[in-house]
């Protein structure tokens, strides 16, 4: 499905669109600065000294290593800027992205139509009926999993397979063809168990209540979103990369201090393998409650400084400080009531105009196509939306780290790093941010920081 790409800032450009800077302006009301700020003063031991003792206790300290205290942060080991065939080479694989983004909802559109109006979808459910199952749950299953598998292999395989060809080519992926092709299995059957899932939940509510189905049916993708939300970092990402305790003494103490300054209940700092399938660098805010943690990944660890890797964690702890995923969430369910709504209109619309397709009522599994296709549609119309406030708290969560860390120096390189790691597109127009982008542009958040760094001198 619609896949997201990066990132963007000059002082001559525009901020923002009008109607975000607005409501930019009213989220900034809420960020607490004042309590931010407090509850770092409030600690008796700053980060800076914590790190200067460490050499005293950890003996022998390495010769070329000299104590963070008395070392200026990021001017030492700055990170370098893209260079010009870097900046050309992060705008052609934006743009090769964009061209895959449009195919797949090219060819998720055209393979719903052909598989509705070519009387695939009826045809499916006659054959289940005939020589499978006439049951309805029965049915439903095998549907749902014959209709996984022939979306999988006719449109989903061939976008993925380019998409693995172009991070090879620009020598971002170190995965394997077999490596590959085994993460796009364990998608499969992932994606199966959720689309078996859903049309249980829908055809079974659209039997029992066919006008008001779409209700529970968003509340039921709710509930479903929050146990996925809280199982992921524990239960689906370790199907794809290995997650493990930090190995780093030295870096571990100094982010359970960066964490223990701000009194938060994130359970764990862990390093997660992506190392061993792309270059790329990530980290991330995941799980809720008794699961949440923060990920780092082994190829930020590796190649970022611990001034650096500081900023990086201090953002995450800003989504967490923020309450950054309930948000999301409450989001989300907006959108999924909105989508289901519409949904249900155009079914019940469309089911009884296209009689020729011999449907036996909304709650005719073979019209499922219909359904999906009114859920795409608005799912990929309020993109943009979701992309607007995901910009909003991902600034949010910026501020946070510049304020906790007092550091902007290392957050400007830490994007820098960035940028060059994972050959993103540091100036994309605004529409292309606006569209399609969930982070700030690169650019963008440098400036932030540049900002900051004034503010504080």
């Amino acid at each position: 499905m619609p896949g997201q790409p990066p990132r963007s800032d000059r002082k001559d450009q525009p901020e923002f669109f009008d109607d975000e800077a607005r409501i930019v302006e009213q989220f900034q009301r809420h960020e607490r600065p004042e309590v931010v700020d407090a509850e770092i003063e409030e600690d008796p031991e700053p980060v800076e000294e914590a790190a200067a003792e460490e050499p005293a206790t950890e003996e022998p300290a390495p010769p070329d290593e000299a104590p963070p205290a008395e070392e200026p942060p990021a001017v030492a080991q700055a990170a370098p800027e893209q260079t010009e065939t870097q900046r050309t080479d992060a705008k052609r694989y934006e743009r090769i992205h964009h061209w895959l983004f449009a195919a797949d909802i090219a060819g998720t559109v055209l393979a719903l139509a052909l598989f509705l109006f070519l009387g695939g979808s009826t045809h499916l459910r006659v054959f289940i009926e005939n020589r499978l199952s006439a049951n309805p749950f029965a049915a439903a299953a095998f549907y749902g999993m014959i209709v996984t598998l022939l979306y999988y292999f006719v449109v989903l395989i061939p976008l993925h397979y380019a998409d693995y060809f172009f991070e090879q080519r620009f020598e971002l992926s170190r995965q394997s063809f077999f490596s590959w092709f085994l993460d796009e299995f364990k998608s499969l059957g992932l994606n199966m168990v959720l689309v078996v899932a859903f049309l249980q939940i829908a055809y079974l509510l659209l039997r029992a209540t066919p006008h008001y189905w779409w209700l529970w049916a968003a509340l039921a993708c709710t509930a479903l979103g929050v146990v996925l939300t809280k199982l992921t970092p524990v239960l689906l990402i370790p199907i794809f990369y290995k997650r493990e305790p930090l190995d780093d003494d030295e870096l571990a103490e100094r982010l359970r201090h960066l964490v223990e300054r701000v009194r938060m209940s994130v359970v764990a700092v862990e390093k997660l393998g992506l190392g061993a399938k792309t270059v790329k660098a990530n980290a991330m805010l995941a799980g809720l409650g008794n699961t949440k943690r923060v990920l780092l990944g082994d190829t930020l660890i590796e190649h970022f400084t611990q001034d650096e890797i500081e900023t990086v964690l201090a953002h995450e702890l800003g989504h967490h400080y923020h309450n950054h995923i309930w948000k999301l969430i409450g989001a989300g369910a907006v959108i999924t009531f909105a989508a289901f709504l519409i949904a249900n209109t155009v079914l019940h619309s469309l089911v009884g105009a296209f009689g020729f397709l011999n449907f036996r009522g909304v709650a005719d599994v073979a019209a499922f196509p219909i359904l999906a296709f009114a859920l795409f549609v608005v799912t990929l119309v309020a993109m943009p939306i979701s992309n607007t406030l995901s910009r909003i708290l991902e600034r949010q969560a910026d501020r946070f780290a510049l304020r906790l860390t007092r550091n902007p120096a290392a957050f400007i390189s830490a994007m820098r790093r960035l940028a060059v790691q994972n050959l993103a597109d540091t100036e994309p127009s605004p529409v292309v941010e606006f569209l399609f982008h969930g982070h700030p542009s690169i650019s963008r958040r440098i400036a932030a920081a540049e900002a900051f760094q004034d503010e504080e001198s």
